[in-house]
């Protein structure tokens, strides 16, 4: 990482790679936590040698994203419930989850991925812990929660970035696996009850 602009502490970073290594615009950039991979932006600009990251936490980013609930009234066995919305960045230290179902048990703690519908990141990237949980807004059809980013993009002295080419190859992967995970089973005759046409 290169510089990162004080004037503009929670909107972006500049690194040093560009399009001459491979760099495209868009092209996720993530980072590391503890060992673990986690989003940081997106590239916007792209010069020769060097490349401008749009931080997760700059008001023009979102992503859409589920959060993984700690609610004890999960079943003992099963896995934990998820629920789906939008993170989107507030100009400052913290990210705003919307469009959360009002329903929706989410506690602080708990973890915020990337959706496998997400238009820039690859599917199941840590996007951030919860920090806090609003009240109900009475004229609002949705719950939202304050995100605290995975990590601070000012502690990063390297990051990741994705080409678009690997990006599809995920998605595709992905939407493979959702298309055979809906396909009936073969069993090798036709049912009574079946969709098929009747001989």
């Amino acid at each position: 990482m290169l510089e990162r602009d004080p004037l503009h502490w929670y909107s972006s970073i500049t690194v040093d790679a560009g399009a001459d290594d491979g760099v495209a615009l868009n092209s996720p950039v993530l980072g590391d936590r503890g060992g673990k991979v986690v989003a940081i932006g997106r590239v916007t600009d792209v010069r020769p040698h060097t490349a401008v990251v749009l931080l997760l936490t700059d008001e023009l980013s979102s992503a859409a994203a589920y959060v993984v609930s700690s609610s004890s009234s999960a079943t003992a066995g099963e896995a934990p419930p998820t629920f789906e919305g939008l993170v989107q960045g507030q100009g400052r230290s913290r990210m705003r989850m919307n469009y959360l179902s009002p329903d929706a048990e989410v506690r602080v703690g708990d973890l915020v991925y990337t959706l496998p519908t997400s238009a820039t990141f690859p599917p199941d990237v840590l996007l951030g812990t919860v920090s806090n949980v609003f009240s109900l807004d009475p004229f609002l059809a949705f719950q939202s929660v304050e995100v605290r980013p995975a990590v601070v993009a000012s502690s990063l002295d390297e990051v990741m970035i994705l080409k678009q080419a690997s990006i599809s190859a995920k998605l595709a992967e992905t939407a493979r696996a959702a298309m055979e995970a809906d396909k009936p089973a073969d069993s090798g005759e036709q049912g009574d009850s079946g969709d098929g046409a009747s001989q």
